[in-house]
This record gives C-alpha cells, sequence and structure tokens, in this order.
C-alpha cells in the first residue's frame, strides 16, 4: 500500500499542466475525489471514529481518485493530535492533500511546525494536476495569535509564485479553509491574485455546513464538518467534474451518498471577473497629524511583539529571522536565521538579544553584530518569550517544561517540570517568584531559584479559557493577568485571588502605563477600560468607547510618554490612540487590513507599530 501511495502522489503532484491543452475541454474526463473537511480531531470523543470511518469508506470507492482536506484537522493544534491524525492517514489508499484552518494554528504549542514535518509534500501547501485542472491549496491564519481570518504573508507569496508558472487558461481550483470574502482579514489580496486566471472555484470549510459565498467574482463552496455531532455518523462531499461542470455530493459514512446540493459550470477560457478590490486608508486622511516615518514590509507574518531600548529595536518573523532596527531612521543593523519559526518577543540586554523559536534552541546574540554566542536546547519547539533577570533567562517550553539557564554561558540552571498545556507568553517576575500562565487554564508562581512550583491556581475551565496569551505584569506589590474566558484576576505573591472583574469585557489584551498606577484593558467588543491600581478594589478610572465593535487581538495596549496617549490595536490594521486621562478617541491611522501585533514607543515620542502581515511603520504625531 505504501509503494502504491508514492506512485500515485508521484503522478499527481506534478504542476507540469499535465492533461490540459489550450483551448481544450476544461476535463479531459469525468472524475470524482472525496473532500473532507472540519474533523476537529482531538475534539469530541466520536472524532477519531468519524475520521476513520470515513477512511476506510473512501478506500472502498474505487471511483475515487484522491482525496483533499480543507482544514481544521485538529482541535488544538498539538503534537499528540497530528501523530495520531498521520498514523490515520497512512491507512487511506489514495493520495491525500490537505491544507490547515485557524484550530491547527492558533493553539498549536509547536508553531505548527509538527504538522509541516509529518506531511511534507501534501500540505499544508501543494499543487497537482488532474486530468487537466489544476488543484492549489495553501495555509490559513492567523498563526499563534487571536484575532480575524488571515492568509500568512509566505502563503500569500508562495501562490503567487505557483500561478505565475500557470497559464491564464489553465482551470484551477483553490484550496483553503477559508472562504474568500470581507471578513477574511487579507482575502481581498488573495482574490485579487486569483481572479487573474482561470479559477472555477474555491474548497473551504470552516463553517461547518454546505454552503456557497459569493465574493470579489469568485465562489467559495463550503464543506460540511466531518463530524456527526447529533447524528449516529459523520458525512463529508464527493466532488465530481465533468468536461462542462462540477457537482459535490453529500456521502454519509459508510451508507448513501445524497442528491447534488450544489451544480456549477466550468470556464475552458479566462475570463475577467471584474475590477480589483483596494483597501481604504481615507481614515487617516482625518487625522493629518499623524505621519508615517518610514515602513517596512518583510516576506512573512509577524505574529510576536517587538523590544526596544532605545533607538535600538528588535523584532522576529513567523520565516525564523531576528532582526534589528535603528528606530530612527528603519535601518536594519543585523539579522538572524533561526532553524524554524518565531512567535517569541526578543529581550534586549546591555550585551545581548535572546530569542526563543520553534526550532527548540534559546539563542543569545551578540547585540551589535547579531552573531550567535550561544544556544541553549530546549529539547522541543518554545514559542514562549524570554524574560533575562540579572544573569538568569526564564522561559517556558511547549512541553510542560519551564527553564532557568546561564544568560552569559547559555548553561541550564534548572528545569521544573509538571505545567500542563504549554506556555505562550513572557512571564514577570518580583524578588523571588517567577509568575506565567499556560494553555490548560493554570497560572503558576514559580521559585527563581529553585524551579519549585510555589502555588498553582487552576481556573476550571479547560484550555480555551486560560491565561495562556496574556502577559502577566506587577504593579502596586500585586500580580494581574487576564485569560481569556473575560477574567482580569489580581493576585497577592502567595497565591489568594484578591480580584476578580469582567467589566471591562478583555480577553488576552491589557498593559501598564508608564507610571505603573493604571491597568489598561481593550475589551473585545467596542470598549476600553483603565483601571485605577492605586485605590481599594481597583475601580475603573474611565472607560472608552472605541470606533469598531468587535476585536480579539491579544496586543497589549502601550502608553506614550508624554503624548497623553494609550494605543490599542484594532482587528483590521488600524491603530486607535485613546486619551490616557480619558479624553476618548484621539486618532487612528490604519497600516494595513491585517492584526496590529506590536506597539513600541520610540525615544522622540513616536511609536512603531507592526501588522502581520509583515508590515513595520514608525509613527510621529
Amino acid at each position: 500500500m505504501a509503494l502504491c501511495f508514492v506512485f500515485l502522489g508521484c503522478m499527481m503532484a506534478s504542476c507540469g499542466n499535465r492533461g490540459w491543452k489550450p483551448n481544450g475541454k476544461v476535463a479531459d474526463e469525468t472524475f470524482s475525489f472525496a473532500w473532507i473537511s472540519d474533523n476537529h480531531l482531538g475534539s469530541y470523543a466520536y472524532a477519531e471514529d468519524d475520521l476513520r470511518q470515513a477512511i476506510e469508506d473512501i478506500n472502498s470507492i474505487d471511483s475515487l481518485e484522491f482525496v483533499i482536506l480543507t482544514g481544521d484537522l485538529t482541535e488544538f493544534g498539538v503534537t499528540s493530535e497530528f501523530a495520531l491524525l498521520k498514523q490515520m492517514m497512512d491507512s487511506l489508499n489514495k493520495p491525500y492533500y490537505m491544507v490547515d484552518g485557524n484550530h491547527d494554528v492558533n493553539w498549536s504549542e509547536n508553531g505548527t511546525t509538527t504538522f509541516e514535518n509529518y506531511f511534507k509534500g501534501n500540505a499544508p501547501r501543494f499543487c497537482f494536476d488532474a486530468h487537466g485542472i489544476r488543484f492549489i491549496g495553501c495555509g490559513s491564519g492567523p498563526m499563534l495569535r487571536m484575532g480575524a481570518p488571515h492568509i500568512p504573508r509566505e502563503e500569500i507569496n508562495w501562490l503567487k509564485e505557483t500561478l505565475a508558472s500557470t497559464h491564464k487558461d489553465q482551470p484551477v481550483v483553490f484550496v483553503n479553509h477559508f472562504p474568500q470574502f470581507e471578513e477574511i482579514a487579507n482575502s481581498y489580496e488573495v482574490t485579487n491574485i486569483l481572479k487573474k486566471y482561470n479559477v472555477q472555484y474555491i474548497l473551504s470549510g470552516h463553517f461547518h455546513v454546505n454552503s456557497t459565498k459569493e465574493y470579489n467574482g469568485l465562489t467559495s463552496v463550503l464543506g460540511r464538518s466531518l463530524l456527526r455531532r447529533t447524528d449516529p455518523i459523520g458525512g463529508y462531499n464527493i466532488v465530481t467534474l465533468t468536461a462542462d461542470s462540477m457537482y459535490v455530493a453529500e456521502r454519509t459514512i459508510k451508507g448513501e451518498t445524497h442528491s447534488v446540493w450544489f451544480r456549477g459550470g466550468l470556464q475552458e477560457q479566462y475570463v475577467p471577473k471584474g475590477d480589483e478590490i483596494e483597501i481604504s486608508y481615507a481614515i487617516n486622511e482625518e487625522y493629518p497629524q499623524v505621519k508615517e516615518a518610514w515602513r517596512i514590509s518583510e516576506v512573512s507574518d509577524i505574529a510576536s511583539q517587538a523590544s526596544i531600548e532605545g533607538n535600538f529595536y528588535v523584532y522576529t518573523t513567523t520565516g525564523g529571522k531576528t532582526v534589528a532596527l535603528d528606530a530612527s531612521a528603519g535601518e536594519k543593523i543585523w539579522e538572524f536565521q533561526s532553524g524554524n519559526k518565531i512567535f517569541s518577543a526578543p529581550f534586549i540586554t546591555d550585551k545581548m538579544v535572546y530569542v526563543s523559536s520553534t526550532d527548540g534552541n534559546i539563542y543569545a546574540l551578540d547585540r551589535l553584530s547579531g552573531s550567535k554566542v550561544w544556544e541553549y536546547d530546549a529539547g522541543y519547539p518554545v514559542v514562549a518569550s524570554p524574560l533575562v533577570i540579572g544573569d538568569t533567562l526564564y522561559v517556558g517550553s511547549s512541553n510542560e517544561k519551564f527553564h532557568a539557564v546561564d544568560a552569559s554561558l547559555g548553561r541550564g540552571i534548572w528545569v521544573s517540570e509538571g505545567f500542563p498545556g504549554y506556555m505562550e507568553s513572557r512571564p514577570c517576575a518580583d524578588g523571588k517568584h517567577i509568575y506565567t500562565g499556560g494553555w490548560e487554564g493554570r497560572f503558576w508562581a514559580i521559585e527563581k531559584l529553585s524551579g519549585r512550583k510555589v502555588w498553582e491556581h487552576n481556573i476550571g475551565k479547560g484550555r480555551y479559557f486560560s491565561p495562556g496569551a496574556c502577559w502577566p505584569v506587577i504593579a502596586e506589590g500585586k500580580i494581574f493577568v487576564q485569560s481569556s474566558d473575560k477574567v482580569l484576576r489580581g493576585y497577592t505573591p502567595d497565591g489568594a485571588v484578591i480580584w476578580e472583574n469582567t467589566s471591562a469585557q478583555g480577553r488576552e489584551s491589557m498593559g501598564l502605563s508608564a507610571d505603573g498606577k493604571t491597568l489598561y484593558v481593550k475589551g473585545t467588543t467596542d470598549t476600553f477600560t483603565a483601571f485605577d491600581l492605586t485605590k481599594e478594589g481597583y475601580p475603573v478610572k474611565w472607560e472608552t468607547k472605541m470606533p469598531y465593535e468587535y476585536n480579539f487581538i491579544p496586543t497589549a495596549p502601550a502608553e506614550i510618554p508624554g503624548k497623553g496617549v494609550v494605543l490599542a490595536a484594532d482587528t483590521f490594521g488600524t491603530v486607535c490612540a485613546v486619551g490616557s486621562e480619558g479624553e476618548g478617541l484621539q486618532w487612528q491611522y490604519k497600516i494595513s487590513n491585517c492584526a496590529v501585533t506590536s506597539f513600541c514607543a520610540t525615544p522622540d515620542g513616536g511609536a512603531i507599530a507592526m501588522t502581520m502581515d509583515g508590515k513595520i511603520v514608525k509613527l510621529v504625531f
């Protein structure tokens, strides 16, 4: 069976215009394939059974030539889920191609690296020709970041390159987890690329129902979830293409193939699909006091926060780079390439820059040159951000461990174990303890000298409601953190919960004022709240209405010293400046149409903001 899989995969994985001729029929003969979506392996107890039986069912149908899976393959993107998926897919006797979905990438403790390693060659992107039709699929995002659905910058660049080798008349079926419409942050960019070619349809999932969506001249066909839910067994779709049509019919696993629910025609030649869509930046004209001092565009996504000390600014990318810039001019000082994606914020000291990578290493880089001074092998991908105090670096890893490392020599001091879930944020510390949260609904205090777990608070609501992404802060002798159950909590150093607040409705986005006396919280809806930490009970100091309806971006608000504003991140690339004394919204500036991921105040009173799609901009105001 393995030999059969390799042979078929080689026949179909080529993008060499196999079977297609200009001005010929769309498909050279009728053929069918299986289409699975949103199987969420690791979620419900029956998810594994539904997938296993679907594979057995597909294996029994000789007329199905291959299988396409359109994302949310797992529930949480963890290594154990992908290992099980690989084991199960190995029993399929047909070629298969898959793209990832938001569940695979948003909470992946390994930074999606396991998925790519297990399924090299047919995921998370693929291009193959079948009977004259080219199938192109690419990955989804945002990776390790809540927010609007998003196609990663590296995936868009790959899509451009792949389509560049495609004749504009060759029929194309595009595959992505997300149907491409306006709720996808950069769908306009993707569809503007696709509509230059003879794209027939887009196959998508995400909404768990059989449906269609029209946007920008293209039709997205959405497939049902494989999961059974209240039915006795789950189901998938069978797609059939003929010389002039595409048909989609739902099939109950090991049961009936139902009536065709979608029927659409196929175009033999490229047909223009309307004008390109442009994103409006008119909001910037309303606030002429805000200007761009400089702008840089990266070729990869930027999912982490940046760091700054004086005019020395450092950021990381999902392409695995660490880059140092002169903040005043935006000029690159140096660049360091790690072995895999980076989701962590750098930590800057007088002599070093420290960064963690999903290649499993913590790196110490020379501040002046960017050359590697040492690397420490954590033994597993690391997505958490390091904290350096004195001569010790502290960081959580993704395999239930927390590390203390000699910051000068890179030697391990201690490794503490027994932290369920994985750690994503940067910890905070006082004289005795390190404080950090994880993605299994827990918050911990760890003794700095020994690594001993001093106390643990179990929120008790499961992994989706965890203090995993929020960076905790210390103010007025207390520890504050916000979890994704929208509860803001205050702890004493001995672990007592002295404050719980839900009025701000924040998810993970909170930050301290420059003087440490005010806690800012960006809500998930249209509010921005300031709490007075100097008064008993931490009362609301002020609340401001924001110019958006919803906002799940975890980026911490940042106060800009001397300018009287706090910056908040918007889902669709707009920086919002709020008066730090409750004066309300002061200005807005749109950078792109993707999530704002970081703010850093510059010495001259400006700010550097970054967006998920790789834009780095210095604003002066």
